[in-house]
């Protein structure tokens, strides 16, 4: 079963007993699309706020550095491949072409998702690892699990299931790791965590 993904408004918001309540109002959506998700364990979802403010340095940097990555991987030129990629993004998106000079953060955080991805998917080497480059661990981790590539290191995994419920994609000597440290100081010391997935 595939991701349901919708835009959504926010139309209330409140505290109540120390948790976050939030109203959305979800257009084009009806309650079956949504529903059909549940387990007999709940129903469990991602909400994500978009930035509009414009895009940082720091996001201005990893997505370069990583255009340089491909570049150099592939042999084509950085601004070809740096517009190839924009052009690519917005097609596949169904948006206008822009500058990332002038991108918001939100739209440089899925540029740098798009990218990424591609980087998982087809073993393209990068001089820091891929979770180093990325503005979304968790997106970056549901990527890790897509391609069946380790969340540590990139190399080939296995997907694991978690006491929680939750997966994760490691390597042979990450999950060593995780066994010999256990499984809550491997995530702190490695930065990652178990995502809900739904392939």
């Amino acid at each position: 079963m595939k991701n349901l993904w919708y835009s959504a408004k926010i139309n209330g918001i409140k505290e109540q007993d120390g948790k976050t309540i939030i109203l959305l109002e979800i257009d084009g959506c009806h309650k079956d699309d949504i529903l059909k998700y549940a387990t007999d364990k709940g129903l469990n979802g991602e909400i994500r706020f978009n930035d509009s403010r414009i895009r940082t340095p720091e996001q201005n940097k990893k997505f370069h550095a990583t255009i340089g990555d491909i570049a150099y991987y592939t042999g084509y030129p950085p601004d070809y491949t740096k517009e190839f990629f924009k052009y690519w993004f917005c097609a596949e998106n169904n948006i206008e072409s822009f500058s990332t000079s002038e991108a918001t953060v939100e739209l440089m955080r899925e540029l740098i998702n798009f990218v990424i991805e591609f980087c998982i998917e087809h073993d393209i080497p990068l001089t820091e690892t891929a979770i180093e480059r990325t503005d979304d661990i968790s997106k970056y981790l549901y990527y890790c699990i897509k391609h069946e590539k380790c969340c540590c290191c990139s190399q080939r995994a296995l997907v694991y299931t978690l006491p929680d419920k939750t997966k994760i994609s490691l390597c042979s000597v990450h999950y060593d790791q995780a066994k010999t440290k256990g499984l809550a100081e491997f995530q702190k010391l490695q930065h990652v965590y178990g995502i809900t997935y739904i392939g």
